[in-house]
C-alpha cells in the first residue's frame, strides 16, 4: 500500500513538473503569448531580482543600475535593448565626453525604445551635443539629486538638465517617509564617497526568492496573485496621483523639499561652473487625462524656484500639442519622434556654454 502510494505521488509530481517545464518553455520561446499586466509581470526587468537591471544599496536604501549589463527589456507590449556602460547608465560604452548630463525618469532613460531613439542619442547625433543619459525608470528628485552629488565632481559637466514629470510628487510620497521629506538625509547625512565606492563595485547577493524570478512560471504565479488583489480603478489612481500636487496639505511639504534640494543643487552647479536647467515634461490630456491643472501648478513651483536660484525652467507643453505620434500607444512614454522633439527643444533653448564661460 505504501509502495503504491509512493509510486502515485512520484508520478503525480513528475506530471506536474513536466507540465510546468512545458509551460516554462512556452513562455520563453513565445513571449507574445501573454500580454497586459501579466506580460509585464513575466518579462519586465525593472527590479533588483535575479535578471533585473537594478541592484540595491542597502546602506543608503537606494537602487542603481548594474554597470556593463545588457538584456532585453519589456513593458506593455514593447521590447527594447537595455545596455549600460561602465558607470551603470544607458549610453554607448565608448562615449567619452559628458559635457551635458541628463537626469530624469523612464521618459529620459528611453522606456520602450532602443538607445538610438532616446533624447540623449538624438542630442548627440542631430545637434552635436555631448549628452550623457543618466535617466532611470522610477526616478524622482531625490534619486536624481543623489546621482548629481555622486557624478558632478567626477564628470565635471558644463550643463546639467533635470527633467521633471507630473508623477514625481506622488513618487516622493511613495519612496520617502514624511521625516525624510521634511529633513532630507541626502543633503548632509549621506556618505557620498563610501556610496560611490559601493556603487562602482557592487556585490552580488544570492537570495533564493530573487533567484526564483529567473523562472517564468514563478513570475506568472506572482503576477496572477497580484492581479487577484483588489486595486483602485484607473480614475481613482489618477486622482490619488494628482492629489499630491492639488491638495495643499500634501503639496506644501514636497514643494519645500523641491526648494531645498534644487537650491542646493543650483549652488553646487555654480561652484563648479556648470549651468543648471530644469525641464517639465508636460504632456497633453490625450496622454494623461486631467493632468493640465497639476502640471500648471508644478510648473509654477519650478519657475518660482528657478527665478530665486537663477536657473532656466522650460516646459514641453507646446512641443507635444497635437502630436499623438510622440507617445507610445497604450503606454504613454515617448516614441522616437517624442524624443526627437525634446532633443530639439533642449538644443535650441540651452545653447552650448561660450568658451569664456567654460
Amino acid at each position: 500500500m505504501i509502495s503504491r502510494l509512493a509510486r502515485w505521488l512520484a508520478g503525480f509530481a513528475f506530471s506536474i513538473g513536466f507540465v510546468l517545464a512545458l509551460l516554462e518553455l512556452a513562455l520563453r520561446v513565445a513571449p507574445g503569448l501573454i500580454g497586459g499586466g501579466l506580460g509585464n509581470a513575466l518579462y519586465s526587468v525593472y527590479g533588483d531580482f535575479a535578471g533585473g537591471i537594478y541592484f540595491r544599496d542597502r546602506e543608503a536604501h537606494l537602487s542603481f543600475m548594474w554597470p556593463d549589463f545588457a538584456t532585453r527589456a519589456y513593458w506593455n507590449g514593447y521590447w527594447w535593448n537595455h545596455r549600460t556602460d561602465a558607470w551603470g547608465f544607458r549610453n554607448p560604452p565608448d562615449l567619452a565626453s559628458k559635457s551635458m548630463l541628463l537626469l530624469g525618469d523612464s521618459l529620459i532613460y528611453g522606456h520602450g525604445v532602443d538607445e538610438e531613439d532616446t533624447v540623449a542619442h538624438l542630442l548627440r547625433q542631430e545637434h552635436g551635443r555631448a549628452a550623457y543619459n543618466m535617466g532611470r525608470q522610477g526616478n524622482t528628485l531625490f534619486q536624481e539629486y543623489v546621482l548629481s552629488r555622486l557624478y558632478l565632481p567626477r564628470f565635471r559637466p558644463e550643463q546639467l538638465v533635470v527633467f521633471v514629470f507630473v508623477n514625481d510628487f506622488r513618487d516622493m510620497e511613495v519612496y520617502r517617509e514624511p521625516a525624510e521629506i521634511a529633513a532630507p538625509p541626502e543633503l548632509d547625512r549621506l556618505d557620498y564617497d563610501a556610496l560611490y565606492a559601493r556603487v562602482q563595485h557592487p556585490k552580488t547577493r544570492f537570495r533564493l526568492r530573487e533567484q526564483l524570478y529567473r523562472l517564468r512560471v514563478w513570475r506568472l504565479g506572482v503576477g496572477i496573485a497580484a492581479a487577484l488583489r483588489p486595486h483602485p480603478a484607473s480614475d481613482e489612481e489618477l486622482r490619488e496621483q494628482f492629489g499630491a500636487i492639488l491638495d495643499d496639505a500634501r503639496f506644501e511639504p514636497i514643494a519645500r523639499y523641491y526648494r531645498l534640494v534644487l537650491a542646493d543643487l543650483a549652488r553646487r552647479c555654480r561652484a563648479q561652473g556648470c549651468e543648471l536647467a530644469v525641464v517639465l515634461v508636460d504632456v497633453p490630456d490625450t496622454v494623461l487625462p486631467n493632468a493640465a491643472a497639476p502640471q500648471d501648478r508644478l510648473f509654477g513651483l519650478l519657475a518660482a524656484i528657478g527665478g530665486e536660484q537663477g536657473f532656466r525652467v522650460l516646459t514641453t507643453r507646446e512641443l507635444y500639442r497635437g502630436c499623438p505620434e510622440c507617445f507610445l500607444p497604450h503606454d504613454g512614454h515617448l516614441t522616437r519622434e517624442g524624443h526627437r522633439r525634446l532633443a530639439g527643444l533642449v538644443a535650441e533653448q540651452l545653447a552650448p556654454p561660450t568658451p569664456a564661460a567654460r
